[in-house]
């Protein structure tokens, strides 16, 4: 990561997700129970294109 370039963290369920922050070009991916809700925190200087998707397993 290059310190002020921007960067994007995960919350879910209102908070951060833990070391999960992704750099422009950067992808990850992450399993997690108990979601209710998804939302992505934009940070730093300048600006970058983010591209999100996520699937849904669900068991009831």
């Amino acid at each position: 990561m290059v310190v002020g370039s921007p960067t994007a963290e995960l919350y879910v369920n209102g908070a951060a997700v833990s070391g999960f922050v992704v750099d422009p070009g950067e992808c990850r991916s992450i399993t997690l129970e108990g979601v209710n809700s998804i939302g992505i925190v934009g940070s730093g200087t300048g600006s970058s294109n983010v591209k999100i998707s996520f699937s849904i397993n669900y068991k009831f």
